[in-house]
């Protein structure tokens, strides 16, 4: 982040030098000097440890980064997406980017776990289908204002599946809800992923012990809503004889 840019955010967001000195490590003095712009070419280290301290600051209080603070408007395209920084995780959903925070390692372990029995299921059945995990961009709409990053995906037409992103939807989608993705994944995306035609949808919810599978997505008239809990064994519905046993699941 170049120094313009951290000095628009600290003035849009209030934050004092004597805050950023306390936090960075960096002398209130130099600090001082390097916003007012006596020193030219600040070193490295200490720019960087003046960032972190930055987004330190501005972090929400489920520990999220919001992004908005780095894109402060709406109307992104996909090549922005394509060209965030690597230390920037983020969704994009009509134009507004959304921070994809640091999963945690049970986040982890039931997103592998999916994975690896849609995985072995394919593999063991032969076809087409295609499961996917996380990072893996979704070009949803087949425009250029949204790209979701689910957990797990399963496709089935290889044509959708190109170098960089799955172009158009998904017939499985899975994702795994943290705290700073609940209304995404419950509202936002539930949406996108029943007008982009996405067959079935899972949500597993840690906190609620829950997992919430919506099937025939794609169909207005028909979509089915099913909600199990960690002790259940679940039908996979693009299938016709494959369940995931969810007690796996809660002995993590």
């Amino acid at each position: 982040m170049q120094i313009e840019e951290i000095k628009r955010i600290k003035e849009e967001k209030g934050i004092t030098n004597q805050q950023l000195s306390e936090l960075s490590g960096v002398p209130y003095g130099t600090i001082t000097k390097i916003f007012c712009g006596a020193t030219k070419r600040p070193r490295a280290d200490k720019l960087a440890a003046i960032e972190n301290a930055v987004m330190n600051i501005i972090k929400d209080e489920t520990g999220t980064l919001d992004l908005s603070v780095w894109f402060p408007k709406t109307g992104h395209t996909v090549e922005e997406w394509l060209n965030l920084p690597d230390d920037k995780k983020a969704e994009l959903i009509d134009g507004v980017f959304y921070d994809i925070g640091e999963p945690t390692v049970w986040h982890q372990r039931v997103v592998g776990f999916i994975y690896f029995m849609l995985l072995s299921y394919v593999r063991s059945k032969g076809g087409k289908c295609l499961p996917l995990i996380s990072p893996i961009g979704v070009q949803l709409d087949m425009d250029d204002k949204t790209v979701v990053e689910p957990d797990v995906v399963v496709v089935c037409d290889p044509d959708k599946v190109m170098d960089k992103v799955i172009y158009g939807a998904p017939d499985f989608v899975l994702e795994v809800v943290s705290p700073s993705s609940k209304k995404r994944d419950y509202i936002i995306k539930l949406g996108k992923y029943q007008n982009a035609g996405v067959r079935e949808y899972w949500i597993i919810d840690r906190k609620q012990e829950r997992v919430t599978v919506y099937r025939n997505l794609d169909k207005m008239d028909d979509m089915q809503v099913d909600i199990y809990t960690f002790a259940d064994m679940i039908p996979v519905g693009i299938y016709d004889d494959l369940e995931i046993d969810m007690s796996e699941i809660a002995s993590y």
